[in-house]
């Protein structure tokens, strides 16, 4: 008999951070793993990286099944005061193939978390493989793309593209996580999550964040009062973690699941990049704090 398989299973390409020259550890699967990983729970990431990957030591704390060709996903995010992120790209891994990773891989995951960073997991492919007792995405990786624009040459801007997943594909999803930079653009989406998938989270940077659940409840949580913001880096990716583990590991209530994603954020934000991410356990005792608002 095949041994039990992790409590929850969070896929993307782990990335290279460009911090004034220096590559660090980074993506949306990569930060969410480890805030599983400080709340307790058992947890597996299946990733991607290039075989040129410089920080392999960030991988060794986590049970990672890592999957390494051509050149790794490389960002370099810039943050103008005042204005929405802007990220450039110095190069992209191939895409996450589920072929990949053997059925067993995945065996008695109760939690599957898509967590792409850029065009790196077809939402289809891996929703029909797949069907475990939870489904959770993070949007913001189906929702740009490299600018086509120079391709070949150089770095490329990231830009945004209307993502029109279809129903069917939806509904079998039961948690979305985005933030307004992810809604720019993007017509009905919002509309279209919160009437397919249970819980929706639309993170609203320092001011907060909203949860829709079954398409006819919400909740406005605030943030965590005494935090002093260094890099935004990786919040809302900690912010999504955070929520999915309190809701589908812990049972807590939905309101009580996205105070905890409110907490987590706050503790990456303390430091540059991934460097908060041993201090994650801190995350529950700022539970109490973080202020919330629910309409029926």
């Amino acid at each position: 008999m095949s041994p039990p398989g992790p409590d929850i299973s969070i896929v993307g390409h782990t990335t290279h951070d460009r911090y004034d020259g220096e590559l660090v550890a980074g993506g949306c699967a990569f930060f969410g793993a480890y805030v599983y990983r400080s709340l307790g729970a058992d947890v597996r990431l299946l990733t991607g990286v290039g075989e040129d990957f410089a920080c392999d030591e960030a991988l060794n704390a986590l049970d990672a099944r890592v999957h390494r060709s051509g050149r790794t996903t490389t960002f370099r995010n810039i943050y103008p005061e005042g204005e929405p992120r802007r990220q450039v790209i110095d190069a992209l891994a191939p895409a996450i193939d589920p072929s990949w990773y053997d059925p067993s891989v995945l065996a008695g995951t109760d939690v599957l978390h898509l967590a792409p960073v850029l065009t790196e997991i077809d939402l289809e492919q891996w929703t029909q493989r797949w069907d475990p007792e939870w489904c959770a995405i993070g949007v913001q990786g189906w929702i740009k793309e490299p600018d086509d624009h120079g391709a070949g040459s150089g770095p490329r801007r990231v830009i945004q593209r209307p993502w029109r997943p279809a129903t069917d594909t939806l509904e079998r999803v039961d948690i979305a996580c985005l933030s307004d930079e992810d809604l720019r653009d993007q017509g009905d989406l919002l509309d279209r999550l919160v009437a397919h998938v249970s819980f929706v989270t639309v993170t609203h940077g320092g001011d907060g964040a909203t949860l829709y659940v079954e398409g006819d409840k919400r909740a406005d949580v605030g943030v965590y009062p005494d935090t002093e913001p260094v890099d935004p880096t990786g919040a809302g990716d900690c912010f999504a973690a955070g929520f999915i583990h309190g809701l589908t590991r812990r049972r807590w209530p939905p309101v009580k699941a996205v105070r905890l994603g409110a907490a987590c954020a706050s503790v990456v934000i303390e430091g540059r990049g991934s460097e908060p991410l041993g201090r994650m356990g801190d995350a529950p005792q700022r539970l109490e704090s973080i202020p919330v608002t629910t309409y029926d």
